[in-house]
């Protein structure tokens, strides 16, 4: 009986705190849109879906890996792994994105909606 208790507990942070963070977007939302234009919350947008592909080619998606060994040690090991890959992929993309300033910001401007 435990075990279910465990269980519906566990679930219930899950839906609760996932339900929170929907809350607090919704409740904040009639602020943002005071303050920020249509066109910024596309420039938002494009950047969250690039930022998200660029997480997963860094980390190699290797964050999911570390609840999967037994033993403690093992998954101390993929989370330095993971903090490793991904300071040196952003230290790469930090690169990138010194050296290619000029034609980044060219090429958001001309996909500029307004």
């Amino acid at each position: 009986m435990k075990i279910r208790n465990s269980y519906s507990l566990n679930f219930a942070k899950l839906v609760g705190g996932t339900a929170g963070a929907q809350a607090i977007s919704f409740i904040t939302l009639p602020v943002l849109t005071r303050m920020y234009s249509v066109s910024d919350f596309g420039v938002q947008a494009l950047y969250m879906s690039i930022v998200s592909i660029l997480v997963i080619v860094v980390t190699g998606r290797y964050e999911l890996a570390i609840l999967l060994p037994k033993d403690d040690d093992d998954s101390f090991a993929l989370v330095i792994l993971v903090l490793a890959i991904a300071a040196l992929g952003c230290i790469g993309i930090e690169i990138v994105t010194f050296i290619g300033d000029k034609w980044l910001a060219e090429a958001l401007h001309s996909t500029d909606i307004s």
